[in-house]
């Protein structure tokens, strides 16, 4: 994304204001404290997510008119849109791109759906407030962002879910006794039934009591009902015992006849279809039988994966993460090796044109210690001392020329000629034209010929200076020779350069400026090959200690130190992925071989419940077990005749058990039978005596079941007991259920730190490397506390572990939050639209050495992103000038 025009019709001060043609990526915006420079920002802000807060908000015009604004904005693809925003009675928004205009309202742009606004303004927006640590929400919704990406809607983060198990914890027991816990809770009902367990004590008492007589009475009615019985039988004897003795002898035959069918009850109701669904079920059992002993050979496949090789690999994981932890160092030290080679040759072809400039055959490596042995005094001294005389002798030819002019000489002589001519052109007009204009004009030429010869005769044997001029003409020759001596003096300080002839015949100050120059720029490339040197055998190092981790774990060189990192990691992670499928194949082995036994054992169980059935049939009559099964089937219907006829017998008769006793107990008296009157009436009269006895009884053991129902419905003892055994053990199960949220709790923080230090040291890697190239090397790593309460950064010159705070710098601090920033903003939008930054004086304590590796980062930067420098410092915005020529500069004065 990249701001291309801004229109401001009213914001906060802003008014009228507008700004075009923002093709530059990096963008410095200039002005005095209260001009407006946050107000821009937050203009910006406004056109990317919409107002905020519509009702009062502060960025209204101080004039009451519509706050109202527009920018072009080209996206991700090339797109031109322009964004409008306003507030009338309520906040607008409006998109138009080419003819189609969509109405946003207040929303933000769609292309930073994927961008917070509190993110966007937290991070894309630096302040020297900002260049601190986030704080711990902001903190965690970066990291939310950042990790194993960003979290679905179905899916809590982990800190929510830590933070749930907490509170689930404490809700079962607090061990400050505070609040209701569930432990508290049931403690408290525990003590509640431990009280009520004295009174059950004195309720269990008085109910044995009661049951005891009630045990007493129940016995005396039984004997009462046995003679009762008795006389019953009695009376109707004749009424019913015969009929019902009939059937019973019927009954008896059908029994008979179904034999002793007891021993067959173990037998199901159709053994015929049980057999043959046992041997159905058999056969899938040996077909998951087959299937399971298949799953087993394919984790057995899955173990024997894990080799040797990986477990030597897995010995030496300390080592490789030790080594790949250097792989941004690596990747620095070949690109500075590269850039010093790019250097290099760039200064050896600034060198070869130097001497090409002022080199007789151009530049050759000979000449390096030529230019250093040249004293640089001497030679200044030595083109001095020639300047001079040359300025001399240049003095005197000027004096020999002027002397030379007023001596005559040769001049003299050309006037007599002059003079000579011009007298006989004058005679022949005035003869030839005779009276007239022309030859009036022809005799005044003759006239002025004959004064010049005269004054060429009066004058032609006086020379007053060639004294004079001879004197200055022997000096211009003493000069010469000096002039000579004065080069030679020059060329001798040159040792033997291959200056050009026309050079050392006139040396001036920029022979001088030259030599000084190649010779700056002979230094400059003896201090990159120096540097180059040691960052060489730095990384030959590391090579060397990767080569040595490669041998021990039988890996072969790519020739490639970077490559050799990505294979150890890759052949690392894979190592550890197939010991982990190999233990997890072992525990599933086990679980299916546990199966196959189960299997096994249910069709063992099978195969001999089908022999029983077999062999349990063998007692029954016919020749085939289909002949058996047809006798079983007869008996059963035989026993279940017997059973319908003994079934109607005990709906006509309730009391049949009885009665059948009575016929059982009289078969050998039948003809002893003897019903008279007498002992009718006699056994009538006892009857109703007896009648009236229960009835007295019944009436008290009513009376007693009353009290021991009313007694039971008490709190019984024992289940006063069970009931504290069970609240004791539901304790016991809370405290296991906190002790298994705790664990669950400390599980899942430890799984979220490692998932955290897996997945963030990408990020802080790259804000470490930003650091590493501001500081010169001085800080170059950047590491996150556990608690996610700060950084630590890694001080290279005494090799510690610094916390990011006090007494670091102030400077340095800053720094180090601006790389964090930088590597969170490569993140955020990585893959997405890439928004625009905006640094606020985030460079205004930096000095001039990190200031310049700041600005060359932010330059890198701009390559990717547009980037809005804001300041209020002139000197700032100048030095940020010097260091690249296609910037904007807005003077942002009194907006």
């Amino acid at each position: 994304m990249r701001i291309k025009s801004i229109k401001v019709g009213g914001f906060g001060c802003l008014k009228d204001w507008t700004v075009g043609n923002l093709d530059s990526n990096l963008i410095i915006i200039y002005g005095n404290n209260e001009s407006g420079k946050s107000t821009l920002f937050n203009m910006i802000e406004t056109l990317f997510y919409g107002w905020k807060p519509v009702t009062n908000n502060p960025y209204i015009p101080w004039d009451g008119s519509n706050a109202s604004i527009e920018a072009e904005i080209i996206d991700g693809n090339g797109d031109l849109m322009l964004v409008q925003r306003i507030i009338r009675s309520r906040a607008e928004g409006k998109v138009i791109k080419g003819e189609i205009s969509f109405d946003i309202r207040n929303n933000p742009l769609d292309i930073l759906a994927f961008m917070p606004r509190e993110i966007f303004s937290d991070v894309y927006s630096l302040t020297l407030d900002k260049l601190c640590f986030p704080d711990s929400n902001a903190w965690q919704e970066l990291q939310d962002q950042l990790l194993g990406g960003r979290y679905t809607s179905f899916i809590k983060p982990v800190s929510k879910v830590i933070s749930e198990l907490e509170n689930e914890s404490v809700q079962l027991w607090r061990p400050d006794n505070r609040g209701k816990p569930e432990a508290k809770e049931i403690q408290k009902r525990i003590a509640e039934l431990k009280r009520m367990r004295k009174d059950a004590l004195e309720n269990e008492e008085e109910l044995r009591i009661k049951e005891q007589k009630l045990y007493e009475l129940n016995e005396q009615l039984g004997e009462l009902n046995k003679e009762k019985a008795v006389l019953h039988t009695y009376l109707i004897r004749s009424e019913r015992l015969l009929p019902v003795k009939k059937k019973l002898e019927r009954i008896k035959e059908l029994r008979d006849k179904a034999g002793d069918i007891l021993k067959y009850n173990n037998l199901p109701d159709n053994p015929e279809e049980v057999l043959k669904n046992i041997r159905e079920e058999i056969k899938e059992i040996e077909l998951e039988i087959e299937y399971a002993e298949n799953q087993n050979k394919g984790y057995k496949n899955i173990i024997s994966s894990f080799t040797k090789e990986d477990q030597l690999v897995i010995n030496q994981s300390d080592e490789i993460g030790k080594v790949t932890k250097s792989y941004a160092q690596i990747e620095s030290d070949k690109e500075e090796i590269d850039t010093l080679k790019s250097g290099l040759r760039r200064n050896l072809d600034r060198i070869t044109d130097q001497a090409s400039n002022f080199l007789v055959g151009g530049w050759k490596s000979e000449l390096g210690p030529v230019l250093k042995s040249i004293d640089e005094v001497e030679l200044r001294s030595g083109i001095n001392s020639f300047k001079d005389t040359q300025d001399r002798c240049k003095e005197k030819k000027f004096r020999l020329e002027g002397l030379r002019a007023q001596n005559g000489g040769t001049d003299q002589r050309i006037l007599s000629w002059v003079s000579l001519i011009t007298i006989l052109l004058g005679l022949a007009g005035t003869l030839s034209l005779g009276n007239t204009p022309l030859g009036f004009a022809s005799a005044l030429l003759m006239v002025l010929g004959f004064g010049l010869g005269i004054f060429w005769f009066f004058n032609k044997g006086r020379n007053p200076i060639k004294a004079e001029l001879e004197k200055v003409e022997k000096g211009l020759s003493e000069l010469d020779n000096e002039l000579k001596e004065r080069r030679e003096t020059v060329k001798k300080a040159l040792k033997g350069l291959p200056v050009p002839l026309e050079r050392l015949e006139s040396p001036d100050e920029t022979l001088l400026v030259d030599i000084k120059n190649i010779k700056n720029l002979i230094e400059q490339k003896s201090d990159i090959e120096n540097k180059m040197i040691k960052v060489i055998e730095r990384l030959e190092k590391r090579e060397e200690e990767i080569k040595n981790i490669l041998t021990l774990v039988g890996i072969s060189s790519s020739r490639d130190i970077l490559e050799d990192l990505r294979i150890l990691e890759k052949r690392l992670s894979d190592a550890k992925e197939r010991q982990l499928n190999a233990e997890n194949a072992t525990a599933a082995a086990i679980e299916i071989e546990d199966k196959i036994k189960g299997l096994k054992e249910e069709k063992t169980k099978l195969k001999n419940k089908h022999n029983d059935i077999i062999n349990n049939l063998q007692g029954l009559n016919g020749k085939d077990i289909g002949e058996k099964i047809e006798d079983l089937l007869l008996r059963r219907d035989y026993i279940k005749r017997a059973q319908t006829l003994r079934d109607d017998l005990e709906r006509e008769y309730p009391d049949l058990a009885k009665i059948e006793l009575e016929i059982n107990n009289l078969k050998d008296e039948e003809g002893l039978w003897d019903f008279s009157d007498s002992k009718l009436a006699e056994a009538k009269i006892k009857r109703d005596d007896i009648e009236e006895e229960l009835g007295e009884l019944k009436e008290e053991i009513g009376r007693l079941e009353t009290d021991i129902k009313h007694l039971s419905n008490q709190a019984r003892l024992d289940d006063i007991e069970g009931e504290i055994n069970r609240l004791t053990e539901e304790r016991k199960a809370v405290a296991v259920k906190r002790d298994r949220l705790i664990f669950l709790q400390n599980l899942l923080k430890e799984a979220d730190r490692r998932f955290r230090e897996e997945h963030q040291p990408d990020v802080l890697q790259k804000a470490g490397y930003y650091l590493n190239i501001i500081t010169d090397g001085r800080y170059d790593r950047l590491y996150a506390k556990d608690d996610g309460s700060g950084l630590m950064i890694r001080a290279r010159y005494i090799d510690q572990l610094l916390e990011a705070d006090h007494p670091v710098s102030r400077g340095t601090l800053e720094q180090i939050y601006l790389a964090l920033r930088l590597a969170l903003i490569e993140h955020l939008d990585s893959g997405r639209e890439v928004l625009p930054l905006f640094l606020d004086e985030v460079l205004v304590n930096w000095d001039g050495m990190r200031l310049q590796k700041g600005i060359k980062i932010l330059e890198k930067i701009a390559e990717q992103r547009q980037v809005f420098l804001f300041t209020c410092h002139k000197w700032l915005a100048e030095a940020l000038g010097e260091y690249r020529y296609d910037q904007i500069l807005l003077e942002v004065e009194q907006l």
